[in-house]
C-alpha cells in the first residue's frame, strides 16, 4: 500500500502536490512529492476510492489508468489538503484561503452577465453573495479553519 499526503493543490490547472511517505530508494527511505495532473472527467475530477486508486497507480507505474468518479468541484480536492499542525505559517493558509475565494468568484462571474437565464431576484443574491466573497479576507482576521460564504441555491 502506497502512504500518501496531498499537500497542495492548483484548481485551476487541475495539479495535485502529492507527498509519498517512506519510499525506499538504495536501501534508504524518505518521503518524495511529485506533481500530478488529475484527470477530468465531464468537467469533474476523481474522489474517493478513484482518487487513491488513481495516485497509487500512478505512483506505481508513473501513468495514470484509473476511471475517475463525479465529484461536485475542484474544492472538494482543496479540501483533502494535508496541513502539518503547527509549522504552516498563516501566509499559506491565506494563501490557499484567497485561491478558494478566486475560483469561486471566476465560477460564479456569469451570473453577474445581463443575458445570464437567472431572474433579477437571483441576479442580486448572486451580486450579494461576490461582494461577501470579495470582502471575506477583511472579516477575518485568523485564517486557519475559515469557511467561506456559501453560494446561493
Amino acid at each position: 500500500m502506497v502512504n500518501y499526503k496531498i499537500v497542495g493543490f492548483d484548481a485551476n490547472t487541475g495539479i495535485a502536490s502529492v507527498q509519498f511517505e517512506n519510499v525506499k530508494q538504495r536501501g534508504t527511505y524518505f518521503d518524495q512529492s511529485i506533481s500530478i495532473t488529475l484527470p477530468v472527467v465531464d468537467g469533474l475530477y476523481p474522489t474517493g476510492e478513484a482518487l487513491n486508486t488513481f495516485i497509487t497507480e500512478y505512483y506505481e507505474r508513473a501513468e495514470a489508468i484509473a476511471t475517475p468518479v463525479v465529484v461536485e468541484n475542484a474544492q472538494q480536492i482543496t479540501e483533502l489538503i494535508y496541513v502539518p499542525p503547527d509549522d504552516m505559517s498563516h501566509a499559506r493558509y491565506w494563501y490557499e484561503l484567497r485561491s478558494q475565494r478566486n475560483m469561486l468568484l471566476e465560477q460564479s462571474d456569469c451570473t453577474q452577465l445581463p443575458d445570464y437565464p437567472i431572474s433579477e431576484e437571483k441576479r442580486i443574491e448572486w451580486r450579494g453573495y461576490r461582494k461577501k466573497l470579495r470582502d471575506f479576507p477583511s472579516t477575518i482576521s485568523n485564517p486557519v479553519g475559515a469557511k467561506l460564504p456559501k453560494a446561493p441555491d
